[in-house]
């Protein structure tokens, strides 16, 4: 049988719910804080204020506030927001205080530097060291010896062919070896260093010489070395000749005159009109050279005029123009081209340098010789 609800029962049911969520809102809702209050919390609990102002003096670096109903012991949070100072950085488990304490830390995470530098540019040139010594060693270490490993299976697969085998082989191993150990000794003997010029002509050259040596070998032993091993090697011989002249850019980009600041050679070329000589100026960490040879004989022993001047006899460096009449000899028989030329003035009288780029040239030499004459080397 159905139960009848009449208008009224309905009317008051619905009356005492809604009463009763009422009274449950209010007891589960947190109290607002009324003027009545005054300078206390429920439970009679105390402000933040007015609990630091019972610590000592000493005590305030502490985070101090009213204790958690929870009972909970978790630490404060650290961060933004936290109304806390951040956590110090650490290197090697001791803190780091201050930008100076962190500047100190990123000098120590630069790489050593094989040459001298001045302190004024001391981080700059160590990030250019962290760039050049990855693409010296693609050049110059990594390159050649993929080339060998190629070179050794071309040599595998050619084996057993007859006497083409062997010929080929001879060649192959005539070419590519000694050129491969020249570029390998180049950069572990620290040569690179003196021989600042020309990376990208040797890593190109040098690699040429070992593609082609490699290239008659591959063809007798066929199959698939035989198309594997001149394409790895010409690419090794691409990505040596980028690296070296990336490497190159990275330690001697010219910014404010930024290499004089380091004790690598700079060298130019002399502007000289007859074509079969070929000069060069070099400003080292304590001199100032400059030679004439036969072109063709750079880096051989053999100048037809060389000359030298040591920083401690410098004294001015200018940039003059000379015209062909009245141009000073800069060798027997060899007088200076017209044009814009650098002297150097000494206790012994001028030398008159025909470098290319004249004022560039005047620049690195008149800033290396300030800097030459201030501490701070390292």
């Amino acid at each position: 049988m159905a139960t009848t609800w009449s208008g009224s029962v309905i009317a008051r049911t619905l009356q005492r719910y809604r009463c009763e969520g009422e009274s449950s809102h209010a007891r589960i809702r947190p109290r607002e804080p009324s003027p009545e209050d005054g300078d206390q919390l429920p439970n009679d609990e105390p402000l933040v204020d007015a609990h630091n102002a019972l610590l000592p003096p000493d005590a305030f670096h502490l985070p101090v506030g009213r204790p958690s109903r929870t009972g909970s012991t978790a630490p404060p949070p650290i961060g933004p927001g936290s109304g806390l100072p951040p956590l110090p950085a650490r290197h090697g488990g001791e803190p780091v205080a201050g930008q100076a304490g962190a500047g100190r830390v990123r000098d120590m995470r630069l790489p050593a530097l094989p040459f001298a530098v001045h302190v004024s540019r001391r981080a700059e040139f160590g990030h250019r060291w962290a760039r050049a010594r990855s693409a010296l060693l693609v050049a110059f270490v990594v390159a050649p010896l993929i080339v060998l490993g190629m070179t050794l299976a071309a040599l595998i697969g050619a084996s057993g062919k007859g006497p083409a085998g062997t010929g080929t082989s001879v060649v192959a191993l005539a070419l590519v070896v000694p050129s491969a150990g020249y570029l390998l000794w180049f950069r572990a003997s620290g040569r690179f260093l003196t021989r600042t010029r020309y990376w990208t002509v040797r890593a190109f050259s040098f690699g040429l010489v070992q593609l082609l040596g490699t290239i008659p070998l591959a063809v007798v032993a066929g199959g698939a070395v035989g198309v594997l091993c001149p394409v790895v090697i010409a690419l090794g011989v691409l990505a040596s000749t980028v690296a070296a002249a990336r490497a190159h850019r990275a330690l001697f980009a010219a910014a404010d005159g930024a290499p004089a600041a380091t004790s690598l050679p700079l060298e130019r070329d002399l502007r000289i009109h007859p074509p079969r000589l070929y000069g060069t100026a070099t400003i080292g960490a304590d001199r100032l050279s400059w030679s004439l040879k036969p072109r063709g004989r750079y880096g051989f022993p053999g100048a037809l005029v060389a000359g030298t001047v040591p920083f401690g006899e410098i004294t001015g460096v200018r940039v003059d123009q000379v015209d062909e009449h009245t141009a000073p000899l800069v060798g027997p028989g060899v007088a200076a081209p017209a044009g814009p030329v650098v002297v150097v003035s000494t206790r012994r009288g001028d030398a008159v340098v025909a470098a290319k780029d004249a004022a560039e040239f005047a620049v690195l030499l008149d800033l290396r010789l300030r800097l030459a004459a201030e501490p701070g080397w390292s």
